[in-house]
């Protein structure tokens, strides 16, 4: 009913800010029939607790900054100005605001009766299940073999030696896999991190990019490809950083997402607000843009050719000169 309603007539928001309390009224294209009257006003308070915890971060980004050059010395108030340029009463506001906005929002688009809230959940979960459910993913280790200069420096006999060793040890890991870890111990040239971890690189998954592990949906595809069991390992894999020979630790299969699942709905309700809220909030935005004054304010930089700042320099006459 609210989307037919907004579409069949015009609607004008105010949205009115004080410190602490803000009131949202509609203003209808058809004021006197009640139909298509927006719910009474109710008021939004903000409370200065939630206000606070909005502070926090910049606080403690003020606390660990306060070492550096750029900050060192400058008190809360003069770091908020350096960071934002505004002083904290203009910042604080700014805070207020954009909580007003989402209490407007979630006012706006959760309904007052809880079931049928729910209902509305569950129908949206219901639209959107694949992308809360979870693909087959793996846990997998390597033992990485890096040629000497590494693989952009390297001559072709140094590559061809790293490959000749990689190649060996897949050949020794088929014949006895419980060696793994001997030969991971041994040959590894992956950082003392992964080292550290018996070669462990940790998930693997087909959909993402992980910056810690850039040949994940390499390694993915070739043990899906394979169709690999636990316990067994990839040929030789060339990538970035040198050759790789990848065992796959554990399988993980498809799981469908339930409603029921811990922090399931709390996660629905997050997403399903905030998908409402960038609607409402261009509504609101252009209906403000409708009633707003645009000024337009070009920056002239002080290096002109008419008043330049520093000394002009006399070319020969034969070249060529720019107009004023």
């Amino acid at each position: 009913d609210a989307l037919r309603r907004l579409i069949n007539r015009e609607v004008v928001m105010g949205i009115l800010m004080r410190v602490g309390v803000a009131h949202m009224e509609w203003i209808c294209a058809n004021p006197n029939n009640r139909a298509l009257q927006a719910p009474p006003l109710m008021p939004i308070r903000v409370d200065e607790d939630d206000l606070q915890r909005k502070l926090i971060d910049d606080r403690l980004d003020h606390d660990a900054l306060t070492n550096e050059k750029d900050y060192a010395n400058l008190s809360f108030e003069e770091y908020i100005y350096k960071r934002y340029g505004q002083t904290p009463a203009e910042y604080r506001r700014a805070i207020e605001a954009g909580m007003v906005m989402m209490s407007a929002i979630r006012q706006k688009v959760v309904p007052r009766s809880p079931e049928e809230f729910e209902r509305t959940l569950r129908f949206e979960f219901a639209l959107a299940r694949p992308q809360y459910s979870e693909d087959e993913w793996y846990e997998v280790s390597h033992i990485l073999i890096v040629p000497s200069g590494g693989m952009f420096k390297a001559d072709a006999d140094d590559l061809l030696a790293a490959r000749a060793t990689a190649s060996n040890l897949y050949q020794q890991l088929l014949a006895e896999p419980d060696k793994f870890g001997e030969l991971e111990d041994k040959f590894n040239d992956d950082g003392p991190e992964n080292k550290a971890a018996h070669g462990s690189l940790g998930a693997c998954y087909g959909d993402r990019l992980l910056l810690n592990f850039p040949e994940n949906a390499q390694f993915y595809n070739e043990i899906a490809r394979q169709n690999l069991q636990p316990g067994q390992f990839t040929p030789v894999l060339q990538s970035a950083r040198g050759y790789h020979i990848v065992r796959l630790d554990k399988k993980h299969p498809h799981r469908e997402a339930e409603y029921t699942d811990k922090g399931r709905r709390k996660q629905i309700e997050h997403d399903f607000i905030n998908e409402q809220a960038k609607y409402y909030a261009e509504i609101w935005m252009r209906a403000l843009n409708s009633r707003a004054i645009v000024k337009h304010f070009y920056f002239k930089p002080s290096q002109s050719f008419d008043e330049p700042d520093v000394d002009p320099v006399k070319l020969p006459e034969d070249n060529f000169t720019l107009p004023k």
